[in-house]
């Protein structure tokens, strides 16, 4: 069965207790350090608060707060070993 949802249905955002607002992502890219790609080597590929190396990043003005973005609770999670496919798709400049 295949089950297509955007990520942000699984993120609370504790400020209005509802979840996230599909606002998207940023593209950052990654730093290196010695050839090595961190946010590879941190196993980051998109981060719901900005910290570490990633490659999207969480375009919210409070993004650096790790507490307002969080597991949507009633949300259920996937299977330990489940098969997952992330679908990136580009989009216009953000608002």
């Amino acid at each position: 069965m295949t089950v297509r949802e955007p990520v942000e249905s699984f993120i609370r955002d504790t400020r209005t207790g509802k979840p996230k607002v599909r606002t998207g992502w940023v593209f950052v890219g990654s730093t290196m350090r010695d050839g090595v790609f961190l946010a590879e080597e941190e196993g980051n590929l998109c981060i719901n608060y900005s910290v570490g190396a990633t490659l999207f990043d969480n375009p919210d003005d409070d993004a650096t707060d790790d507490t307002v973005h969080v597991v949507e609770p009633g949300r259920r999670g996937l299977a330990v070993g489940a098969a997952v496919t992330v679908v990136i798709t580009a989009r216009g400049h953000a608002p």
